[in-house]
């Protein structure tokens, strides 16, 4: 609906995801994924997307404060009266003060991959909330010197639901970090042939400690020896 008024370089909010439009032909728009403070992730299919315009609330909040807030829509009838409105309530997240969440992150060289085999290497690229105010810095855009504090952590988990943690790294201060086949073993992870990675960014100062408000979630297959019989036949 009204996409001829969509341009390249605008803003859109799908779910929780904020993107960036960066080609329109046609009825077919193309966005640059997870801008911002936000990272790629699932949505359903027929899920709207929703085109935004810059509009500014001097009103100022608190941390752990609800924000009410009321939509009226103006039409070529008038303006839908305050009363009419419903209520749309928000919890205030510290969402400003928060560090971005880490960016361009890929398994073994490849970003999302459906599978991969033997020691597992994460990579990614920091970003940085404060120096981040020239242009939108995009997923796949390389490493940023991260704010002052700033680290990684990464989750890794297995088991049938991927639901038990066999990992964890934190206070990651470079761009990598390798799990070896031995770490694996040692880790009791050897036969997931599943697993999922949590990736996110913490950044601890004076007045406490604060993590990215959203985090990557990537689930991929472990292929190899005793894994995945019938799929990648030891390999990939």
């Amino acid at each position: 609906i009204d996409t001829d008024m969509v341009a390249v370089g605008d803003f859109a909010i799908v779910d929780n995801e904020w993107l960036m439009v960066t080609a329109i032909s046609g009825s077919t728009i193309t966005f640059a994924r997870g801008v911002l403070d936000t990272v790629p992730a699932a949505h359903a299919s027929g899920t709207r997307i929703y085109f935004v315009e810059p509009h500014y609330i001097s009103h100022e909040y608190v941390t752990g404060e609800t924000a009410q807030l009321r939509l009226l829509p103006k039409t070529g009838r008038g303006e839908l009266s305050v009363t009419s409105a419903s209520t749309l309530s928000r919890s205030i997240q510290q969402r400003f003060i928060r560090p971005y969440p880490p960016g361009n992150v890929k398994i073994n060289g490849a970003a999302y991959p459906a599978a991969v085999a033997g020691d597992i290497t994460i990579s990614w690229a920091n970003r940085n909330r404060v120096t981040q105010t020239a242009n939108v810095v995009k997923q796949t855009d390389g490493n940023i010197s991260p704010e002052t504090g700033q680290t990684t952590t990464i989750r890794i988990y297995g088991g049938a639901s991927l639901t038990t943690l066999r990992k964890t790294f934190s206070g990651l201060t470079g761009t990598s970090q390798s799990w070896t086949l031995a770490q694996i073993a040692t880790d009791g992870a050897s036969l997931d042939g599943r697993i999922k990675l949590e990736i996110e960014s913490t950044r601890t100062d004076s007045s406490g400690t604060f993590t990215s408000l959203y985090k990557h979630a990537i689930e991929t297959d472990r292929a190899g020896y005793g894994l995945q019989y019938g799929n990648y036949y030891g390999g990939i």
